[in-house]
Parts: C-alpha cells; structure tokens; sequence
C-alpha cells in the first residue's frame, strides 16, 4: 500500500509540475509573441485555460492528500478524539459519494462528446473536446483514492488528527 501511495504521490507531482511548466510557458510564448513579433497564437489562451484547470484538479488532490484543504473547524476541534474521528470519517464518506458519482458522470461526459465527435468551440485546435474533459472523470478518481486513503487511515489510527500534522 506505501508503494502505491508513493507512486501515485510521485505522479501527482509530476503532472502538477508539468501542468504548471507547461502553463506558464504557453502565457510566456503569447506575451513574447504579441510583445516582440506584433502576433499572437489563436490556441494559447484555450491550451493555457485547460491547463489551469487540470492542475486545480491534481492540486485538490494534493490538498486531500496532505489534509491541508479548506475546513472549518471551530466545533469540530471541540469534540474528542472519537467524535473527531467520527465527523471526519462521516465528512470523507460524503465527499466520496459526490466524487464517485462525479467521476461516473464525468465518464458519460466524455463518452458522448467522443461519440459526437465534439470539437473546441473558442478556437481552430484539432484536438476533440473529450480530450480536455478527460480531467473530470480522472481528477474525481485521484481524489476519490485520497478520500479512500484517509478513510483507512482514519479507521486504523482512529486520530484525526495524525494526518495533518496536529
């Protein structure tokens, strides 16, 4: 199980790094172009956009992964270790559910738009749609793995609090 956790944690990273070079180079390209040569590329703004977004899905990954997401947790941090752990675990169950279900809806997006032969709308790229959707299903399946994670983990040290370092 470590040696899964460790390679889906090294593949994260390094689809997050090249998501966020491959960004950055393409707003860089477009600002040299427009500001040195008077031209700009009709497909930088869309490639860029779905770059953003596929590294906003690895990034909440991330955040699950390492427990440093966004909570609000001013009850929660009353309660005992048990009740801790129990809200947690209910928390984690209900976010799995609505990703699972995502995932599984992202799926059938991907489908119809392939069976469609759905292109991009904003420009003249000739890479069909379901390329880009293809983050809906697998960013909601890495998260998924990262709420099942913490859910074992949760079950088995039974402390919170352990994963996020408190």
């Amino acid at each position: 199980m470590a040696a899964v956790r460790r390679a889906l944690d090294h593949v994260e990273d390094a689809l997050s790094g090249a998501l966020l070079f491959c960004g950055l180079a393409i707003v860089f390209l477009e600002i040299a172009g427009r500001s040195l040569f008077s031209a700009s590329f009709i497909w930088s703004e869309e490639v860029s956009r779905y770059t953003l977004i596929w590294l906003t899905y690895f990034g909440v990954a991330a955040a699950v992964r390492s427990d440093s997401h966004i909570k609000v947790t001013i009850f929660i941090d009353r309660l005992p270790s048990r009740g801790r752990r129990g809200i947690e675990m209910f928390g984690c169950l209900i976010c799995l559910a609505f990703c699972l279900f995502v995932a599984w809806y992202g799926v059938r997006l991907v489908g119809d738009s392939r069976s469609f032969g759905l292109m991009s709308a904003d420009s003249d790229i000739p890479i069909p749609i379901w390329v880009f959707q293809m983050i809906v299903p697998l960013g909601y399946a890495c998260i998924s793995l990262r709420l099942l994670e913490r859910l074992l983990h949760l079950w088995r040290a039974g402390d919170p609090d352990v994963m996020r370092g408190g």
